[in-house]
């Protein structure tokens, strides 16, 4: 049995200095496995994790829960290297900024990282992650981060080190930097998700008033689009799903709206068609218009951008919920699948350059 275990879950009631010492011999009967799961191990050093290499040379994917890692000093030899592990998941867990290098330079083949949330109060040292995987792992190509204290500045660093080899990406979004960084370097991105961590708008607004004061030049209107998520839209063009999550309705683009209410009649007709019998389907059918009143509803969130109202079927749906839930503030987790996206695109067309 224990040459056919593909996966490993290991829970520590204490500590997790037990780890390879009181294991070593059963480790080594289980030179399959794949996955590993680690739960609960509180100063756990980072050497003897890496020591699991050797036992572990089939080893692709590894979870870290609830878990502090730390960097004991006990020489300057080399840790064993994970040389098939390409997935990493942090959830919870915290580490020194001289533990997350040590155990980042054993992934040399590393392709997926995940940055859960922690509550680490080590100064700099979530920063210090991003730096070290930037240094010690060149083939990221997904990258989640949902570290609270990491400095934007950082985030963007790491994203416009890996660039175009990104094909998955999900970050927190505080500001425009973000979103401009994505544009501009992350241009191969298929799947995408953004977590508005405050109000973009009011950032976006703070920050080109800042660029405008220490540049008196007029800002011309390309460059405001590239201020949001617009720019992503225009430049990300292998894009197949967009996720905006916890966004304020004001800083969804309008043509967001536009292509989500277009894509959203398109498929109510088809479905209306395919419904009906075949003798008695109509050559044009049409759809119930949204009443005056809901589509004021959301319309007030909405002018702010650009002065536009809202896109009837989307004003619609949106009013329908707050309706639900008076209290509920203007804030929505907006999908973009690859119809949607195409319907977006139409009005971006390829330069001919």
């Amino acid at each position: 049995m224990a040459s056919s275990i593909r996966t490993l879950s290991l829970t520590s009631g204490q500590n997790g200095r037990w780890l390879v010492s009181d294991f070593h011999a059963l480790f080594r009967k289980l030179p399959k496995v794949r996955s590993l799961t680690l739960t609960g191990f509180h100063g756990l050093p980072v050497r003897q994790l890496c020591r699991l290499a050797p036992l572990f040379p089939e080893l692709n994917k590894l979870d870290v829960k609830y878990c502090q890692l730390q960097a004991v000093d006990e020489g300057e030899e080399d840790e064993d290297q994970f040389n098939k592990l390409t997935s990493l998941s942090f959830i919870w867990t915290d580490f020194s900024k001289e533990a997350i290098q040590k155990l980042l330079k054993s992934l040399p083949q590393l392709k997926e990282a995940n940055f859960g949330a922690n509550h680490n109060r080590i100064l700099r040292a979530n920063d210090s992650a991003l730096e070290a995987l930037g240094n010690h792992c060149s083939h990221i190509n997904h990258l989640s981060v949902s570290l609270q204290e990491v400095n934007e500045a950082s985030l963007c660093s790491i994203i416009a080190h890996y660039g175009s080899q990104l094909k998955h990406l999900s970050i927190r979004c505080a500001s425009s930097d973000t979103l401009r960084t994505v544009a501009t370097h992350a241009t191969h991105v298929e799947q995408l998700v953004i977590r508005s961590s405050g109000d973009v708008t009011q950032q976006t607004r703070r920050q080109r008033q800042q660029r405008t004061q220490n540049e008196p030049e007029e800002e011309d209107e390309e460059e405001a689009v590239e201020d949001n998520v617009m720019g992503i839209l225009r430049h990300c063009r292998g894009l197949v799903r967009l996720e905006m999550v916890s966004w304020m309705v004001q800083d969804v683009p309008w043509i967001v709206w536009r292509a989500m209410d277009t894509v959203s009649q398109r498929r109510r007709k088809t479905a209306m068609v395919e419904q009906q019998p075949s003798h008695s389907r109509k050559p044009h059918s049409t759809t119930k218009s949204t009443s005056k009143e809901t589509m004021m509803m959301v319309a007030v969130a909405l002018r702010q951008q650009n002065g536009h109202s809202p896109a009837p079927r989307a004003a619609f749906e949106i009013a329908r919920h707050e309706r639900q839930n008076t209290r509920q503030t203007y804030q929505k987790t907006v999908a973009l699948d690859t119809e949607e996206l195409q319907e977006i695109r139409k009005a971006f067309p390829v330069s001919s350059n």
